[in-house]
């Protein structure tokens, strides 16, 4: 088993709780979202020096209330990694709609070359509206027009992105993107082919993929993109874990071992005293918590075998339930609480 750390990226808020301000009334600046990147390098290097496995971060965009101000995960890693050793990066999840796929290809792949194989990839399609079509992106929920669309999208980056990362030339005419363009001329020749420069360091590139809907969880198993899971109660949970190993092993016949290709994450929070520690975490799910019930959802969808497909809960409940089962409180306690759940996960899969 691997440990690793994850950081949204929120800025310092003292006055975070359940009462005022409003979530979306916040507003910070230059300095704040400055001392948070600084502090990424404090982070990284006690990741390293307590032998955590990996680092994760989270992309987003615009976000002057504070939450998640970390634009560009690729160039955050590369730097960190600069500073540490050991340590591999990895992102919660680059929104690959709001990128060229090319460009992602490439920037990717030279972070992994000057890291030396330290980059782990993770993808996802975006939540937030307001940064998905600002960057020419467009975000929708629950199979919507836009939802369809985003994700049709984000299918043909991903096979561009692959073919680019693992051939040494590649072409690709789909609905979205021709690559290289019809009767391109360069320098006086026909262009018919691309060839990625660099290549990543390590391939196959190591792919994570967040899974909250029926069809997302069809395409990641098919892909073999590796599933990773948020908090959620832990029969939910279970189901999930599950689900996901069932439709890998019916896509390329393989037996996954257990918690093989799965991850999940989990809210901890360590203060001087467990009540301590449960009142930081009441007030930090409460305020993130609510920032993101903005954003809109996916539900749970049923097949026509009446098996549940388990999309998420609410990011809120889910980050009140991390909360309420004993995730809280003085480093001893969450070491002794981290095995038994663990052992109770594994039993099921």
């Amino acid at each position: 088993m691997q440990l690793g750390v994850f950081f949204l990226g929120n800025v310092d808020m003292p006055d975070a709780s359940a009462g005022p301000p409003d979530p979306l009334d916040r507003r910070y600046y230059q300095a704040d979202y400055v001392k948070q990147y600084d502090d990424l390098f404090a982070y990284a290097k006690a990741a390293e020096d307590l032998g955590f496995y990996s680092m994760w971060l989270a992309e987003h965009h615009f976000q002057h209330e504070g939450y998640e101000v970390i634009p560009n995960l690729i160039l955050t890693s590369a730097v960190l990694a600069m500073k540490t050793e050991r340590l591999k990066f990895a992102a919660l999840v680059n929104i690959i709609p709001q990128w060229h796929p090319l460009r992602f290809a490439e920037d990717f792949a030279f972070a992994d070359v000057v890291t030396r194989g330290r980059m782990i990839c993770g993808v996802g399609r975006g939540t937030v509206p307001r940064e998905s079509t600002a960057l020419g992106a467009r975000m929708g929920y629950n199979d919507s027009p836009n939802d369809q669309y985003n994700r049709e999208l984000f299918e043909e980056q991903i096979e561009i992105i692959k073919k680019a990362w693992y051939n040494e030339t590649f072409s690709h005419r789909g609905k979205h993107y021709t690559l290289p363009a019809d009767g391109l001329d360069d320098r006086g020749r026909e262009v018919t082919s691309l060839t990625l420069v660099p290549k990543p360091w390590k391939t196959p590139v190591e792919i994570w993929q967040p899974l909250t809907s029926p069809k997302t969880y069809h395409y990641a198993a098919r892909q073999g993109h590796n599933a990773l899971f948020w908090t959620m109660s832990r029969p939910r949970l279970r189901q999930a874990w599950d689900l996901y190993q069932e439709l890998y092993e019916e896509h390329h016949g393989a037996t996954l071992r257990k918690g093989e290709k799965r991850m999940l994450v989990i809210n901890v929070t360590i203060g001087e005293t467990t009540e301590h520690a449960k009142q930081i975490a009441r007030n930090g799910t409460t305020s993130t918590g609510s920032s993101w019930g903005r954003m809109g959802g996916r539900s749970t969808t049923w097949t026509k075998t009446a098996r549940a497909f388990p999309g998420p809960e609410s990011r809120a409940s889910r980050s009140r339930w991390s909360r309420d089962r004993g995730w809280s409180g003085r480093p001893p306690r969450c070491a002794r609480t981290w095995p038994r759940s663990r052992k109770s996960l594994a039993s099921s899969a």
